[in-house]
C-alpha cells in the first residue's frame, strides 16, 4: 500500500472539511452581521426565549414567548419571573404597544421598525465596524439549525466582548453572549425552543390585551441633537467628559420633558452610557452606597440594567449610567469640563 499517497488524501480530505466550515473573508462576515443588525423580519416564526442578566452578587433570569412575522410583527409575552409575568409587546411596525398587568397601564410608542430607528441602528453597526475585530469562529447548531457564529473583540485585546449566533437561512439571532474585558459574563439570550414557518393571524395577539383606550398615551419620536445645538437650547453651560473608555464616540443629545435636564448618550457600538446633567438639584436614589472622589460625595448603585453614578459639581448635577465598572466611571467624572 501506498502509505505517502494515502496520507496526501487524508490531508487534502481535512482541508477541504476545515475550509467549508470556518474561513469566510471578513466582508461576507460583516455582511452577515449587517443582515442580522437590521430591524426587518425575514421569518415566521414562534419560540421561548430565556434572557439573563449578570451582577456581582445576583443572575436575574427571564422567559418570554416570542412570535415574529415578516416583515415587520413582534409579538413578546413575559412568562417569568412571578413580578412581570403577563407584560406584553406588540410591534405592527407603525406603532409599539407595551401592556403592563401590575399598573393595568398600556403605552404607545413608535415603532421599533420604524426608519428612524432604522437610521440609529445603522450609526450603531458603523461605529461596531470600526472599534471591533469581528471573526467567525466556527459552524455548529443550535435546535437543529446551521448557524453563524461570530465574535467580536475590541481592536488589540483579544477577549471577546460580545458572541453572536445567527441562522444561516434567516440571519436571525438564535444566541447572545456578552461580557466584559476581564471576560466575566454580562449578560446572554438563547432560544429553549423554537419553531420556523409558523403563522398566526395578527388579530390573535391583540385579544391578549385589555381594550385599548381611545386615546392611548402616545409617546412620540424624541429629537435629536448635536452638541452645538443642545448648548444653544439650554441656559446654563454644558459640561463633557475628556475621558472615555474602549472607543466610545457620541452618538446624540436629548432635551428631557422639563427642558433643564441635557442627556448625552455615548456608544461603542455595542453598548451605551447616558450622561444626564442639570442645574444642581436632589437626585432621589434607593439601594445605593455612598463615597468620596476627590472630596466630592457620590452615590453609586448597581443595577440590573447597568451601574448609576449620581453628584453634584460645580453647581450641576450629574447622573452616569452605562454598564461600566466604578473604576471607569470615576475617571469620566473626573475628566469633566
Amino acid at each position: 500500500m501506498n502509505y505517502g499517497k494515502l496520507w496526501k488524501i487524508i490531508i487534502f480530505t481535512l482541508l477541504i472539511s476545515l475550509s467549508s466550515t470556518v474561513l469566510l473573508l471578513a466582508d461576507e462576515v460583516e455582511d452577515i452581521l449587517k443582515y442580522s443588525f437590521d430591524s426587518g423580519i425575514r421569518a415566521n416564526l414562534e419560540g421561548i426565549k430565556e434572557s439573563k442578566i449578570y451582577t456581582s452578587t445576583q443572575i436575574y433570569t427571564f422567559v418570554t414567548r416570542e412570535v415574529y412575522q415578516e416583515p415587520d410583527f413582534m409579538y413578546i409575552e413575559y412568562i417569568n419571573p412571578p413580578r412581570v409575568r403577563g407584560r406584553i409587546l406588540i410591534d405592527d411596525g407603525k406603532r409599539r404597544i407595551e401592556y403592563i398587568p401590575t399598573t393595568g397601564k398600556i403605552r404607545v410608542t413608535p415603532s421599533f421598525f420604524s426608519s428612524q430607528i432604522k437610521e440609529k441602528r445603522e450609526k450603531n453597526l458603523k461605529v461596531l465596524l470600526k472599534n471591533f475585530e469581528i471573526s467567525q469562529l466556527y459552524e455548529e447548531q443550535i435546535l437543529g439549525r446551521p448557524v453563524y457564529t461570530i465574535s467580536l473583540s475590541p481592536k488589540g485585546i483579544s477577549t471577546p466582548l460580545l458572541k453572536i449566533w445567527i441562522d444561516k437561512k434567516t440571519y436571525f439571532t438564535l444566541r447572545k453572549e456578552k461580557y466584559n474585558l476581564n471576560g466575566e459574563p454580562i449578560s446572554l439570550f438563547y432560544y429553549k425552543k423554537i419553531q420556523f414557518n409558523k403563522y398566526f393571524p395578527r388579530k390573535r395577539f391583540y385579544q391578549e390585551l385589555p381594550s385599548l383606550p381611545q386615546n392611548p398615551e402616545t409617546h412620540p419620536f424624541r429629537t435629536y441633537y448635536s452638541l452645538e445645538e443642545i448648548k444653544r437650547k439650554i441656559n446654563f453651560p454644558l459640561s463633557l467628559p475628556e475621558y472615555f473608555p474602549h472607543s466610545y464616540v457620541f452618538q446624540e443629545a436629548e432635551l428631557m420633558g422639563d427642558r433643564k435636564t441635557v442627556k448625552l448618550i455615548y456608544t461603542n457600538g455595542i453598548d451605551i452610557v447616558v450622561l444626564f446633567q442639570r442645574p444642581r438639584i436632589d437626585v432621589a436614589m434607593r439601594y445605593h452606597r455612598e463615597l468620596m472622589f476627590r472630596g466630592m460625595k457620590m452615590r453609586f448603585r448597581e443595577g440590573i440594567y447597568g451601574n448609576t453614578l449620581v453628584w453634584s459639581s460645580s453647581g450641576k448635577t450629574f447622573v452616569l449610567i452605562g454598564e461600566l465598572p466604578l473604576d471607569e466611571m470615576l475617571k469620566i467624572a473626573r475628566s469633566m469640563k
